[in-house]
C-alpha cells in the first residue's frame, strides 16, 4: 500500500466502538493514512461493527453488501472490525469474499499491518490488547475525549454476546490513563469520557482496591482544564455505596447514574445471571437519591421478552419504573444471539407480538415520567457544554452535566465544548428547551 492512501472509518454501536475507530484512524494517519469524509473517496473502507442485537449485525452487513461495487469499480480494500467481525469471523469472509480482512476487537493494533502487507485474512480470538496504542487516537470530537480505560467482561449474562467478542477482563494502569487524559486535555479535550463493557470492573486484577474506579475517578477530577467527566457503562453489581459517595463529593464527575436493571423481576434477573435482585437495586437506587439529593438523574437499560419474562414477571417491570422513576430508559426486545444460553431457552420465548406489546407499554410509561419529571427544570438555570449546531432549528444542541439533552438558543460564535447558560423555558420527556442567560 502506498503510503499516501485515503482511508473512511464507518462505526456502529457504542463509544467502545467509536474510540475504537479513533484508535484505528491515528496509527492509519501515523503510517501515512489520510482520512476521508465519503467512502467512495477512499482507498480503504473500514467499517466497525456492532453485535449486540441482529438489527445492528443487519445494518453493518448492508453497508458491507453495499461496498462491493466500490472493491470491482476501484479496487478498493475493505477491512470489517469490531463485534461482529469477532462473531462471524470465517463466515463473515465466505459471504463477502471481496473483503481484505475480518479483524475482531483484539486484534485492532495488526490492521496497519494488514494494509502495508495487503495480509488477506481472519484476525480473531482472545487475547490481551496494547493499550498504549489508544494515545494515537484521533479525536473525532476534539472537545470530548474518550479514554478506553478497561476492555473485555466475564459476567456471562445470558443474553449477551459481549463475553465472546470482547474476551476477558484487562484494565489498563492508572498512571498511562492519566497521560492520555492530559494528552486529551492539551488538545482541546473539555470532557473525558472513561469507558469500559463495565466500566466499573476497571481494577479487577487488583482485587478493586489499591487503585479502585473511585479513586481513578479522584485523579481524573485533578486534570486541570476538565469541565465534566462521564463513565460507561457501569454495572450495579459492582456499583458500591463507597462509589456514590466519592462521584457526589466530587464536582467535575456527573451524577448521571446510568445502571441497567436490564428486568424487574427476580426470577428473570436469575434467569439473565445479572448478580442482584430488585431489592438490591432500589436499594442503591435510594442511597443515591439521599446522597446526591440536589441534583442527579438516573438512567437505566431494559429488555422486555426476555426468555421465561411472563405476563406477571413484566407487570413487576412496570411497577419498577413507576416506584424508582428513572430519568431515561433505554428499551430493547429480546433479540437473541449466537453462543448466549439464552438463545437456546426456545420453550421460553416470548412471540414477537408479545414483545412489541410490552415494549409499548414500558416505553409510554416511561415517556409519561420522563415527561413529568423533566417539568422542575423550567425556569432554572442550566450549564450547557455545545455539541453541535442544527440550521434546520436555528438552535444549539448540548448536554448537561446530568446528561439531559438541551436544545437552546443564542447568539451566534458559540463552538462545540463551548459552556453555556441557559434558561430552561420548556421541558419535554427527551429534551429541555431554553435560551442563553
Amino acid at each position: 500500500m502506498k503510503d499516501n492512501f485515503t482511508f473512511y472509518v464507518q462505526t456502529y454501536g457504542c463509544q467502545m466502538n467509536k474510540n475504537d475507530s479513533e484508535m484505528v484512524a491515528g496509527n492509519l494517519r501515523l503510517m501515512g493514512g489520510r482520512m476521508v469524509t465519503d467512502m467512495k473517496d477512499a482507498d480503504i473502507v473500514l467499517i466497525n461493527t456492532c453485535s449486540v442485537r441482529q438489527h445492528a449485525e443487519d445494518r453493518a452487513q448492508g453497508t458491507i453488501g453495499a461496498l462491493k461495487k466500490y472493491v470491482r469499480e476501484k479496487g478498493t480494500k475493505v477491512i470489517v472490525m469490531g463485534c461482529m467481525a469477532e462473531n462471524m469471523g470465517q463466515a463473515l469472509m465466505e459471504k463477502f469474499p471481496y473483503l481484505l480482512a475480518v479483524v475482531g476487537p483484539n486484534y485492532l493494533e495488526y490492521i496497519p499491518e494488514i494494509i502495508r502487507e495487503n495480509k488477506k485474512g481472519v484476525y480473531v480470538g482472545d487475547r490481551d490488547i496494547t493499550f498504549e496504542l489508544y494515545k494515537n487516537a484521533v479525536r473525532f470530537e476534539p472537545y470530548r475525549a474518550y479514554i478506553t480505560i478497561v476492555k473485555g467482561c466475564e459476567n456471562f449474562c445470558t443474553y449477551c454476546i459481549v463475553p465472546y467478542t470482547r474476551g476477558h477482563i484487562q484494565s489498563r494502569r492508572m498512571g498511562d490513563i492519566i497521560r492520555e487524559v492530559k494528552m486529551a486535555v492539551e488538545a482541546g479535550a473539555k470532557e473525558i469520557h472513561l469507558l469500559g463493557q463495565n466500566v466499573n470492573e476497571w481494577g479487577k486484577e487488583w482485587g478493586y482496591k489499591d487503585p479502585s474506579f473511585g479513586d481513578l475517578l479522584r485523579e481524573v477530577s485533578k486534570v486541570d482544564g476538565i469541565e465534566i467527566i462521564r463513565y460507561t457503562t457501569p454495572h450495579p453489581k459492582y456499583f458500591g455505596k463507597d462509589l456514590v459517595d466519592t462521584i457526589v463529593e466530587l464536582p467535575k464527575v456527573t451524577r448521571y447514574f446510568h445502571l441497567p436493571i436490564q428486568a424487574g423481576d427476580n426470577e428473570v434477573l436469575r434467569l439473565m445471571n445479572r448478580g442482584y435482585t430488585v431489592e438490591e437495586f432500589i436499594d442503591l437506587i435510594d442511597y443515591i437519591k439521599e446522597k446526591a439529593a440536589d441534583r442527579y438523574a438516573i438512567g437505566t437499560d431494559v429488555i422486555v421478552g426476555f426468555p421465561g419474562e411472563t405476563p406477571e414477571a413484566f407487570e413487576n417491570t412496570l411497577k419498577v419504573f413507576e416506584k424508582i422513576r428513572f430519568d431515561v430508559a433505554y428499551i430493547a426486545m429480546y433479540s437473541p444471539r449466537p453462543h448466549t444460553a439464552a438463545a437456546l431457552l426456545t420453550d421460553k420465548f416470548v412471540s414477537e407480538e408479545e414483545k412489541k406489546r410490552r415494549f409499548d407499554a414500558l416505553y409510554s410509561l416511561q415517556e409519561k415520567i420522563a415527561w413529568e419529571k423533566n417539568q422542575q427544570y423550567v425556569g432554572t438555570i442550566d450549564r450547557v457544554m455545545v455539541d453541535n449546531y442544527d440550521e434546520s432549528k436555528g438552535a444549539y444542541i448540548g448536554r448537561d452535566d446530568i446528561n439531559k439533552t438541551v436544545v437552546f438558543t443564542a447568539k451566534e460564535g458559540y463552538k462545540p465544548g463551548d459552556m453555556v447558560d441557559v434558561k430552561i423555558e420548556k421541558a419535554k420527556s427527551w429534551v429541555l428547551y431554553g435560551r442563553e442567560v
